[in-house]
């Protein structure tokens, strides 16, 4: 992973400001006119949703890189080895009514 990965796209203000929190980050303006802040706030919220989605889409994967990226992984765990175990039940009796007394 890169560092930029974790970064947002978009510059952070000094506090994101949500409808949760509305009220202790903008105190003043919510008490004044309460409609307008809510606004501006639904609109902030909207952008940065927008950016997220805009950036996964980027990332996002074609079909064909999605089916090249699945072989690469077959062929390295063929290369490290396919492993398997097989297991004998000599009765089922333990399996299905299983007893610590025996």
């Amino acid at each position: 992973m890169t560092s930029s990965y974790y970064l947002p796209a978009y510059p952070l203000s000094s506090t994101t400001v949500r409808l949760a929190n509305l009220m202790k980050v903008l105190t003043s303006d919510a008490v004044q006119d309460p409609t307008r802040v809510e606004a501006r706030v639904r609109r902030e919220v909207a952008m940065r949703r927008h950016t997220h989605e805009k950036m996964n889409a980027e990332r996002k994967l074609t079909a064909e890189q999605r089916r090249e990226r699945v072989e690469t992984k077959k062929v390295d765990q063929e290369k490290r080895g396919i492993f398997g175990a097989v297991f004998k039940y000599v009765s089922f009796f333990f399996f299905f009514f299983p007893c610590s007394f025996l």
